[in-house]
């Protein structure tokens, strides 16, 4: 019996062509429908076109061209990933279901449907279908050292106070030319780009970096790799700082008269005071006597009745 290629409407299209002795020519149709038994098929579709460490799901389709019979979530299998939720929808024709990428990876994944798994209505088994996709869930690992001094004595001169002064640095790891690096300092951020030999250099005014209660400069760099992942790193540097001292006098009473002539006044110094000298009024001068010690803490000191005390 000969055979040939099914059609897709399972319908055999007939035609005879006959001439008569005086050259008519005239033609004759007829149709004919069949059931057919082609293999069943499915295509897999993973949605997304990439998957990294901000996107590691992907909603995966399963398309057939007969409505399957006995196919479930046995019948799905995935590398460097894992196939869950399998539901169907309105369309009897389509599944779908959840591919969520292994981590951290990279490389492909792939979503499969084993051949002969399901069948159609008729019995036959299906064929086969895979579908692959890229993943990176392996984020970047940068590294950022600022240099171990930020002056050359490491030291916030009261000149250097007044300028600008240039934190240096190196970074590494995954950390790339053109990156950003971050400085805080003062509570204020200053920026600057990785330069050629992945080094930095940003400038920071002197002032702040006097003004910062800490005196630690906190570092950051942030890179991104070729698949959208991001990553930092942080690194910190002391310094010592040599800021011109104040104080703040404070005369407590608000006002003094004959029934009150004496009123307590504090001292309030930013740092521990090397020398502080007692004054007594005598009329309208003052005049200065004995030091007292040099090893006071920074703080408050009042004076009453010629007396100094903390």
């Amino acid at each position: 019996m000969p055979t040939w290629p099914l059609t897709p409407d399972k319908v055999v299209d007939a035609k005879v062509t006959t001439t008569d002795a005086a050259g008519n020519t005239a033609s004759a149709t007829d149709t004919e429908g069949y059931t057919g038994s082609n293999v069943p098929s499915v295509v897999v579709n993973i949605v997304d076109s990439a998957l990294n460490v901000a996107d590691t799901t992907s909603v995966v389709t399963f398309t057939f061209s007969e409505a399957p019979v006995g196919f479930t979530a046995a019948d799905i299998t995935a590398a460097n990933g894992t196939v869950t939720n399998l539901q169907p929808t309105a369309d009897p024709l389509v599944f779908t279901a959840t591919f969520t990428a292994s981590s951290p990876f990279e490389g492909t994944g792939s979503v499969s449907v084993s051949a002969n798994s399901y069948s159609n209505a008729v019995g036959n088994l299906g064929g086969g279908s895979t579908d692959t996709v890229g993943i990176d869930t392996k984020p970047p690992a940068p590294t950022i050292t600022l240099d171990a001094n930020i002056t050359a004595d490491d030291i916030i001169s009261v000149a250097e106070a007044g300028q600008t002064i240039p934190v240096t640095g190196v970074v590494g790891g995954d950390a790339k030319v053109g990156d950003t690096v971050t400085l805080t300092v003062n509570g204020k951020d200053f920026t600057g780009l990785v330069q050629p030999g992945k080094t930095f250099s940003i400038n920071v005014p002197g002032a702040d970096l006097a003004a910062d209660p800490d005196k630690v400069v906190d570092a950051k760099v942030t890179t991104t790799d070729a698949a959208g992942n991001t990553a930092s790193a942080t690194d910190t540097e002391g310094y010592t700082g040599s800021n011109v001292p104040s104080v703040v006098v404070n005369i407590v009473d608000s006002a003094l008269n004959v029934a009150d002539t004496t009123s307590v006044v504090t001292f309030t110094f930013s740092e521990a005071p090397r020398r502080l000298y007692r004054r007594r009024h005598h009329g309208r001068q003052w005049h200065r006597d004995q030091p007292a010690a040099d090893s006071r803490s920074a703080g408050v000191y009042r004076y009453l009745h010629g007396q100094f005390a903390v």
